[in-house]
């Protein structure tokens, strides 16, 4: 009996080092994959980067962000990841909820968002999806779990 109520809670300290009020407060446990792999770790303050949160996730709180740039024509178009909002689960490995989009400045068109019900994705609709760059990188994200694969689960 002992061994079990030290054992208890030893798992519950766990969850809370793991998972802090404000994301991830350490790696004891858990670890926050959404925003693993990530340059900085932080909010990139781009123009692309920040329509984006502007338009599809105003008022959160934001975790993590990420940008690649495709070639469309002579012209730069971006794929932005946000991670954002309230962090969960963290004894079994930290999750939010995310975001992707396809910034064409100045507009940001959502791609894909983590969910249901399903919104409109004007993003999978875009040009930049149908080059050979697009859905080689899609592709390769899919296939070898890289960062950006949150961005490609339903396509």
């Amino acid at each position: 009996m002992k061994l079990r109520i030290v054992a208890t809670s030893f798992l519950l300290t766990l969850g809370l080092v793991a998972c802090g009020e404000d994301g991830p407060a350490g790696n004891v446990g858990a670890s926050y994959l959404q925003c693993e792999g990530r340059p900085g770790g932080g909010v990139d303050r781009s123009d692309a980067v920040m329509t984006t949160i502007q338009t599809h996730a105003a008022m959160q709180d934001i975790n993590c962000t990420d940008k690649t740039t495709f070639d469309v024509g002579g012209r730069q178009v971006t794929l932005v990841y946000v991670a954002y909002g309230m962090v969960s689960d963290c004894p079994a490995g930290c999750f939010s909820a995310d975001l992707c989009a396809i910034y064409d400045a100045p507009n940001s068109l959502l791609y894909a968002i983590a969910g249901s019900p399903k919104p409109d994705l004007p993003g999978l609709a875009h040009p930049v999806t149908q080059t050979r760059d697009f859905q080689n990188f899609r592709d390769a994200q899919k296939a070898n779990n890289g960062p950006w694969r949150y961005c490609f689960r339903d396509t």
